[in-house]
């Protein structure tokens, strides 16, 4: 078999293939920018819902160990 040559594109064509590769780099340049936005701000939302909930955990928990140590005396008082 002999090698049949070289194959040359239209200049139309060949033009088409360059603004192809060239939308699928933008694209993917979009792509990496929308993860960096996804990484920076919904990890960061992430973690500061994670302190809030503990911090409103902590909260919660010193109110039930408040409530706990006035309703002694108060049912003492009562029961007393």
């Amino acid at each position: 078999m002999d090698d049949a040559g070289t194959v040359e594109l239209s200049a139309t064509y060949g033009q088409d293939l360059l603004d192809i590769h060239a939308g699928i780099v933008a694209d993917q340049a979009a792509l990496r920018a929308l993860q960096g936005y996804v990484r920076t701000v919904c990890l960061l939302t992430n973690q500061q819902v994670e302190i809030i909930v503990k911090g409103t955990l902590d909260r919660a928990q010193t109110m039930v160990q408040f409530i706990s140590l006035l309703a002694v005396p108060v049912l003492l008082a009562i029961l007393g």
